[in-house]
């Protein structure tokens, strides 16, 4: 009978650490996600700043880019 009882009393320490382990398995995931979506908030901020350089330079930018779309329009035309 006391052996009954010890596995009684493992199997709800075991229950209760898999609802801890569960618990904390979410809380990693949930940390993640939100690590995650400050990288892509931190990749979008430095898009725009590209962006805002790139409104900067301007003309240079488009001859820069006519340039390399006429190279293309060459390499193709071969």
């Amino acid at each position: 009978m006391d052996f009954n009882l010890v596995n009684f009393c493992r199997r709800g320490t075991r229950e209760k650490s898999h609802g801890t382990n569960r618990k904390q398995a979410i809380r990693e995931e949930e940390e993640e996600e939100e690590e995650e979506e400050e990288e892509e908030k931190e990749k979008e901020e430095e898009e725009e700043e590209e962006d805002e350089e790139m409104k900067t330079q301007g003309k240079e930018t488009r001859s820069r880019n006519k340039l390399r779309l006429n190279r293309k329009t060459i390499k193709l035309q071969r």
